[in-house]
């Protein structure tokens, strides 16, 4: 069984100042105008949320099930988290096939309080899932959280277009056929956090749930696709740091039969040359994102002096069997603003310069390498935030290789190679 986990990051901020995500005219149809993000009520799919992506995709093999306690109930506080916790949540309702419902979910909540959920589009004749976690900025500080959204509105309840892979009736479309489950994103904690009593300066309270709220999602979903033989995650922008967190646990909840893999869209975490330690645990302790680390991982919690970049080994050594994926821009905007934060000992106050964010891609090629982690990246030349809800998509290639092809590569879970600069 393929299993990934890839950490990403990014944040819905300062438009203006990308360009930016944007480029809403840049797609071919309809759906591109939908998909702009310039307000918080907007989908995921748009290249205007600036999210903070953290991206640990890999792929395994190893246990399942067996690993999971699904009897552990979270701690209020999120300390004494069973990483491992799945709750026995019931199943989704049935539905007619090829639409999408809607499916609020008592105990998951935002991070205003209101009611969280997902929605779940079935497909009869598949045994195929896709799960699909929306990014739309962060909550970190008074404007960060004041451009991310604090609760689900209707618009946002799926995809707000049929654009990209949210294209059904696109032949070309990799999941075209597939059962898909789609998580809106409202907690603010790039669906990692486990912090109801949070708390940001100038802003007040916040429940950053985001954590808790994918385990009621994952026993439903586990609970409603029990012979699913294949299950692909994907998370853009603030929704590939919860596709990066939430993976490893993904895949031991559907077990070692079922093949499992991911792609992380828009941006990545990278080592502690590239992404500041300080950043990284502020992070963590403002949201208490550490509670869903596993415990043995002891070289991964920012607030023992480790680093997120090294769940990327902890994984690959658990499950060497990975297969996994990173869709980035050789100049990102959108993540060099949050990676600019940690700077001057997250003084901030500078840009994060190209150069810098290239040389920390070409330095995750070199560290998967080091560590055998078996998956691919694709970087494009550009300063574009996320593709795969786009339908240039379709269209884009780097040195002969469409986006596509790659995309169906790491699908099918077999090589995966790194193209482009």
């Amino acid at each position: 069984m393929a299993k990934y986990i890839f950490i990403m990051f990014s944040f819905s901020l300062l438009v203006a100042l990308n360009g930016c995500d944007k480029k809403s005219e840049t797609q071919n149809d309809a759906g591109s105008a939908a998909d702009a993000d310039t307000d918080t009520d907007s989908d995921s799919d748009s290249d205007t949320d600036t999210d903070t992506d953290v991206d640990t995709d890999v792929d395994s093999d190893t246990d399942t099930d067996t690993d999971v306690d699904t009897d552990t109930d979270t701690d209020s506080d999120g300390d004494d988290v069973d990483p491992l916790w799945i709750p026995d949540a019931g199943t989704l309702p049935s539905a007619a096939a090829g639409e999408w419902t809607w499916v609020p979910v008592d105990e998951a909540s935002c991070r205003d309080g209101s009611t969280a959920g997902l929605s779940v589009r079935y497909n009869d004749a598949s045994d195929n899932l896709l799960i699909y976690l929306e990014g739309m900025g962060l909550c970190y500080s008074k404007l960060t959280c004041d451009n991310n959204a604090s609760a689900i509105s209707e618009m946002r309840r799926k995809p707000v277009s049929e654009a990209g892979i949210f294209d059904f009736a696109n032949d070309s479309n990799p999941f075209k056929d597939w059962n898909v489950v789609y998580i809106p994103y409202c907690t603010g904690d790039c669906h990692m956090g486990s912090n109801p009593g949070g708390n940001v300066p100038d802003v007040g309270s916040q429940k950053f749930v985001g954590g808790d709220n994918y385990r009621y999602f994952l026993g439903k979903i586990r609970a409603t696709f029990p012979d699913t033989e294949q299950v692909f995650l994907i998370g853009y922008s603030g929704g590939a740091i919860g596709a990066g967190g939430n993976a490893y646990i993904t895949s031991l909840a559907f077990g070692d039969n079922v093949k499992f893999g991911g792609i992380s869209d828009g941006a990545t975490v990278m080592r502690d040359e590239y992404i500041t330690p300080c950043l990284q645990k502020q992070l963590s302790d403002m949201w208490n994102t550490e509670a869903y680390i596993p415990k043995d991982c002891t070289d991964c919690f920012p607030s023992k002096g480790g680093s997120l970049s090294k769940i990327f080994e902890y994984v690959s050594n658990k499950v060497p069997n990975n297969s996994a994926g990173l869709i980035s821009s050789t100049t990102d905007s959108t993540v060099r603003i949050f990676f600019a934060f940690g700077l001057n000992d997250c003084a901030g106050g500078d840009v994060y310069p190209v150069e810098l964010y290239q040389a920390g891609l070409e330095d995750l090629r070199t560290y998967t390498g080091e560590i055998g982690m078996k998956g691919g990246t694709y970087y494009y030349v550009d300063d574009l935030h996320g593709r795969l809800t786009y339908n240039d998509f379709y269209t884009t290639s780097v040195g002969g290789m469409t986006m596509l092809d790659w995309v169906n590569a790491v699908i099918a879970g077999g090589t995966v190679n790194h193209v482009g600069p």
